[in-house]
């Protein structure tokens, strides 16, 4: 258990057993003996291994538990090493498997996710505004908290915190775990591409793509259809237009929480502005979106499985050394 748990932590950190044996004072061999359980490390050598691994002793002795089956979906522009995917699928493994037991000791039955086929990019735009209105989301409605929305859709969101960058590449991932529907991203520092790969990923769960369609096109279509719809967009900026002043794009970006990069997109998909003029903007858009897209700070904060957890201390369902644990464990993931 020890051991097991030691060599998984070491791989998340991309330590070798010489570079763990040296930080903690004893011999590579010594590791190895640890992670072959041959050897058991004592109290104050575990607190040693702990330390140098930013876990908790807690984390080390966990118990192993069965593996649950996951797929790591990427997008087309992906850069995700092999090392760095074998390090995200153990972590996803973990955060996945903590929040599994709390669904299942609170016996939350999963949600049923209704399915969109689309066989065009049009159809995906449809989609996105059919999702809104069957969830009381008129064309008009800016989404101010999209994590929220989501996870009371009973959706379970979990946020990876990559301050590194081990996996940049890694956008994000949605799958269908033992029937409950799972979105896991890597928390951007900027609000608008965060809300965008989230919405992405939400167009991965309800979107049956067929047909020609590329599935990563359809569900860029359903997201910024989601965050910005047809009707939002000409009330803003009305009908076909030769020019527009930049601070309308930074109006709306405020109000409706997307890049402005997306508005452009937008705009140019219902024919507001013209093939050059997208250009035009886009080139304007790459030149100045680092003054101030990269400053905003994302915002949105998950609350499901934090208030889950608390339920459970609360109604005595676990003990507090297991609380301790459900919102503890390895910095670099965040579910709370």
């Amino acid at each position: 258990m020890i051991g097991e748990n030691i060599k998984k932590y070491r791989n998340i950190r991309s330590m070798s057993l010489r570079d763990l044996a040296s930080v903690v004072g004893v011999t590579q061999t010594a590791i190895a003996k640890y992670e072959n359980n041959e050897l058991v490390p004592d109290g104050d050598r575990l607190m040693e291994i702990a330390r140098a691994l930013s876990v908790s002793v807690a984390d080390l002795m966990k118990p192993q538990r069965k593996n649950r089956p996951i797929k790591i979906s990427y997008r087309k522009s992906h850069s995700l090493s092999k090392k760095s995917q074998t390090k995200l699928e153990i972590l996803l493994q973990d955060k996945i498997n903590d929040y599994l037991d709390v669904l299942d000791l609170l016996d939350e039955r999963p949600v049923k996710i209704d399915k969109y086929t689309v066989s065009n990019i049009s159809e995906a735009e449809e989609a996105a505004l059919h999702f809104r209105l069957c969830n009381n989301l008129n064309d008009l409605m800016p989404m101010t908290d999209l994590t929220s929305i989501v996870e009371n859709l009973g959706i379970n969101l979990i946020y990876l915190n990559d301050e590194d960058g081990v996996y940049k590449g890694f956008f994000g991932v949605s799958e269908i775990i033992e029937e409950h529907p799972f979105i896991c991203l890597t928390r951007s520092v900027n609000l608008f591409k965060h809300r965008f790969t989230l919405a992405h990923e939400l167009g991965h769960l309800v979107l049956d793509v067929c047909g020609e369609v590329d599935e990563e096109e359809a569900c860029d279509a359903f997201a910024s259809s989601l965050l910005f719809p047809n009707r939002a967009l000409l009330m803003k900026f009305g009908g076909k237009r030769s020019s527009i002043d930049w601070q309308e794009f930074i109006e709306v970006q405020r109000e409706y929480g997307i890049s402005i990069k997306t508005a452009i997109y937008r705009l140019h998909r219902q024919n507001v502005i013209s093939d050059g003029r997208c250009k035009t903007y886009n080139i304007m858009f790459n030149k100045l979106s680092k003054d101030y897209e990269s400053l905003i700070s994302t915002n949105e904060q998950t609350s499901k499985y934090k208030m889950m957890v608390y339920r459970l201390r609360g109604e005595g369902i676990i003990t507090e050394s297991r609380f301790q644990e459900l919102l503890g464990g390895d910095r670099t993931c965040e579910i709370i």
